[in-house]
Formats: structure tokens, C-alpha cells, sequence
């Protein structure tokens, strides 16, 4: 049994016309293969009844044993993919940062996950280190406080090397991601060594901010305890509530607003 297979399959269009008639074929795992045709030959009403976005209207579509009329385009979506002709057709966002990411991220891929199999499959000596900056933070909840993990920066990957080449090449044979971040026709975003020498300073060995304790005087933050301390003008809003620090920090040559921890002690 194929991969995929067509069992005699046809479709007609609610206009009447008959796109495909009777068609039966078996792919097998592997296999590449190419369907040519005149215009109107039913080229591409095949193909998008392999994912789904049409349904036989006679016959059986099997993906990997599943009837594809008792599965959502969605359900079938995860297993067959489908890349339009016209990029109008599939390009969800306006810059190519914010479209990288939301294939992974449409597939359920976090960055976590994202970073494990960066680990797995990349070669140790191309990449030295692969790891999120994660913020400590308060989050209450049943009642009590307590402190909780999140990612300082959403949706981006942090990786050290010194054979950018190499990883750039090992990153595209990393499972269910095609591209992590991309910066003129580039893949990897390469960030300013006065931004390395930031992050460095602000998080610890294992890159995680952890909670500031600061108090407030006259209006004027000043914080004395954690990795805010010295860096209270980068502070443009604080939550007292929910126990947060709002904070302008550089990267990627612009601006980034984070959410830290700050604990304020008290206030006169």
C-alpha cells in the first residue's frame, strides 16, 4: 500500500464540469513524482485532493491509510503539505520574520521544542550552544504567589557558534523547521556585540533573568537587588500588581519591550 493512493477517483466541479474522471495510482514513501498536463487536465484538482482542500466526488483518496473525506484539510494538513502557484495564495504576513515563523508555530512547535532538536540533530562542535533567555517571574494563583518561568524573548533562538556557514547549512536538515531567523536573504539574524555583551550581563550562566527587588522614592525607581539594577532607565512601566517590570531593551538594531520580574519592597 502507498503512501498515497487514489482508488477511481473523480471530481466535478458545481459547475458541472468534470475535472477528473476514474483515476487510480499509488505513490510510495520516497518516491518523487510529477503529474504534467495540458491546462484544464485536472493537474491541480489532483493535487489538492491529496491534503484535502478538495473531496472526491467519487472514489477514495488515501494519505497514509486515512480516507481523506473523514478528515478536516487541517487534520490533513499535518502530513500533506501543499505549496501554491501564486504566493498571494499562501503568504499570511507582511515582513519575512513574522512569516518564518508561522509555519513552525501553526504545527504546534515551540521553541523549546524547536531548541531540542537543534541540539539533536546539530553537530556540537558547529553549535556551542542553543538556548531561550527565560525571565523568572510572580504569578499568583489558588490563592499564593508563586514564581513561574517565561520566555524573555517570543519566538526567538538564541545559538552560539563560530562556523556560522556550517550551522546555517545543518539548520536546514533539521526536521520541521525550514528557517529559524532571517536577515537580508539570510537565515540566521546575527545580533550586535554590544547586545551579546547586554544579554550576558542581564541574565545568568543559564540565561535566565531572575527576579529584581527595587523600591520606589519620589517617584524615581531605584532598584537594589536582581539585573535591573543599574539599568532603571531602561524601566518605561511598572505593574505592581502582577509583580512586572516593563523594559526597552536593544536587539536586532531596534527596540524590544520585555516583561520582567520586579518585587517592590515599598514605596514613600
Amino acid at each position: 500500500m502507498g503512501i498515497i493512493e487514489f482508488k477511481d477517483v473523480s471530481f466535478q466541479y458545481p459547475n458541472g464540469f468534470s475535472a477528473v474522471e476514474n483515476v487510480s495510482f499509488e505513490i510510495n514513501e520516497g518516491e518523487a513524482i510529477a503529474i504534467i498536463g495540458q491546462n484544464g487536465a485536472g493537474k491541480t484538482t489532483t493535487v489538492k485532493m491529496i491534503n484535502g482542500l478538495l473531496k472526491p466526488t467519487h472514489g477514495t483518496v488515501l494519505i497514509d491509510g486515512m480516507d481523506t473525506k473523514d478528515y478536516t484539510t487541517a487534520q490533513l494538513s499535518k502530513i500533506a503539505g501543499y505549496v501554491f502557484q501564486n504566493p498571494d495564495d499562501q503568504i499570511f504576513h507582511n515582513n519575512v520574520e513574522d512569516e518564518i515563523r508561522f509555519g513552525p508555530k501553526k504545527q504546534g512547535l515551540s521553541e523549546e521544542e524547536i531548541v531540542k532538536k537543534c541540539q539533536y540533530y546539530i553537530d556540537h562542535d558547529i553549535l556551542i550552544d542553543c538556548f531561550i533567555p527565560i525571565t523568572k517571574k510572580k504569578k499568583k494563583y489558588q490563592g499564593t504567589w508563586h514564581i513561574v518561568d517565561d520566555i524573555l524573548f517570543k519566538g526567538y533562538i538564541f545559538m552560539i557558534t563560530n562556523q556560522v556557514e556550517q550551522l546555517y547549512t545543518q539548520l536546514k536538515k533539521v526536521p520541521d523547521l525550514t528557517k529559524l531567523l532571517g536577515n537580508d536573504g539570510k537565515e540566521i539574524y546575527p545580533i550586535y556585540p554590544q547586545e551579546a555583551m547586554f544579554l550576558t550581563k542581564f541574565s545568568n550562566k543559564d540565561h535566565v533573568v531572575d527576579i529584581s527587588n527595587g523600591i520606589i522614592e519620589n517617584d524615581k525607581i531605584i532598584i537594589n537587588e536582581g539585573p535591573l539594577i543599574g539599568l532603571e532607565g531602561l524601566i518605561t512601566k511598572i505593574d505592581r500588581h502582577k509583580r512586572i517590570a516593563y523594559v526597552d531593551v536593544e536587539l536586532l538594531g531596534k527596540l524590544t519591550r520585555v516583561q520582567v520580574g520586579l518585587e517592590i519592597i515599598s514605596k514613600s
